[in-house]
C-alpha cells in the first residue's frame, strides 16, 4: 500500500500545482522498482503532470515512451491519444 499512497501524494501535489515535487517522484518510480504500481500507469501519469506544468515535449517523451516499452498496456490508447494531439499541436 505504500507506493499506491505515495502515487496519491504524488497526484495531490500536482493538483496543487506543484509540478517539479510531483515530476521528480514519479521520476524516481520510472526510474526503480515501482512494486505494486504498474510502470506504464507511472508513465501516463507522468505525461499528465508534464502537460498541467506546460511541459509538451517532455509529456510526448513520457507518452512515446510508455507506447515503446509497453505497447499492450491499457493505458496505450490513451497515450497514442495524447501523442497525436501534442504533435498536432506542434
Amino acid at each position: 500500500y505504500f507506493d499506491m499512497a505515495r502515487l496519491g501524494r504524488i497526484v495531490s501535489q500536482a493538483q496543487a500545482a506543484q509540478y517539479d515535487q510531483a515530476i521528480a517522484a514519479l521520476q524516481s518510480f520510472t526510474s526503480g522498482s515501482a512494486g505494486e504500481v504498474p510502470p506504464d500507469a507511472v508513465l501516463m501519469q507522468l505525461g499528465r503532470v508534464y502537460l498541467m506544468a506546460g511541459k509538451t515535449a517532455e509529456a510526448q517523451q513520457a507518452f512515446q515512451r510508455l507506447l515503446d516499452e509497453y505497447p499492450e498496456s491499457q493505458s496505450a490508447s490513451d497515450a497514442r491519444r495524447e501523442v497525436e494531439a501534442l504533435k498536432a499541436g506542434a
